[in-house]
């Protein structure tokens, strides 16, 4: 790519932010909990992984989401959406990253976070933390270097549905091999240590993660009826300064 490609990209990149306050927010929901006591368990990086993956894609429904963003600035609301550039990249590499940002930097990062944060709830049982923020590290880095290559290849005109491509494009391909493989071990990781968890992990209490809700007061895992008795909420939702007390379970 010459200095003229590059800035080209930089030029289109900075249009797009200037035409999306909502993707500036992203930034700021991020640096919020910076000087908050955060708890960095691996449900909590996937969710940050997911949030600074939201800051380039944004989904085609209008409400944020924790892991959705360099789609934000090319996403349905802006760079696809301005009619000269949708004409130049259309059909190509780039709507293929676009594309993934948003299904996989969204939904299944989303995902990924929300079965580790109930997998003590659901099972009884914990997984080993650093196997867990070590997946976490692969995906994001995987995720990345698989999809980030394939918006410079649509930019520079690679089509999509060919199953060869000019040899130009060849480092840039071999970058997103490379991180797809990363991936792809990322999300093997969590399939073996969650498994074995199941019968070697340790015994997870109540309320593993300190959190404020209702069901971290019950036994892990709940009962079939929950509670022996309807408990009575005393406190606010997110007062973690008093967290509840276990509340008996059913027999």
């Amino acid at each position: 790519m010459s200095a003229n490609d590059w800035t080209r990209i930089e030029e289109l990149y900075h249009a797009a932010l200037d035409r999306a306050p909502d993707e500036r927010s992203a930034f700021l929901f991020e640096a919020c909990p910076n000087d908050s006591k955060v708890r960095r368990d691996v449900e909590s990086l996937l969710a940050h992984e997911g949030q600074l993956d939201h800051l380039l894609e944004r989904p085609a429904w209008d409400h944020p989401r924790p892991a959705l963003a360099p789609g934000s600035i090319v996403g349905t609301y802006r760079i696809v959406a301005s009619l000269g550039v949708d004409v130049h990249v259309t059909d190509t590499y780039f709507v293929i990253a676009h594309f993934h940002f948003i299904m996989v930097g969204g939904a299944v990062m989303a995902y990924l976070a929300g079965i580790h944060f109930w997998w003590p709830k659901i099972t009884g049982r914990m997984y080993p933390e650093a196997w867990g923020r070590l997946a976490a590290g692969l995906v994001f880095a995987g995720f990345n270097l698989t999809f980030l290559p394939q918006f410079i290849l649509g930019y520079l005109g690679m089509p999509r549905r060919y199953h060869a491509y000019a040899p130009e494009f060849q480092v840039l391909n071999v970058l997103s091999t490379a991180g797809a493989s990363i991936l792809a071990l990322g999300y093997l990781l969590p399939l073996i240590y969650l498994l074995w968890s199941l019968r070697y992990g340790a015994i997870a209490g109540p309320n593993p993660w300190e959190a404020a809700g209702l069901e971290w007061t019950t036994a892990s895992p709940p009962p079939t009826f929950n509670f022996e008795e309807t408990p009575v909420v005393t406190w606010e939702a997110y007062n973690y300064d008093e967290l509840p007390q276990e509340v008996p379970v059913g027999k």
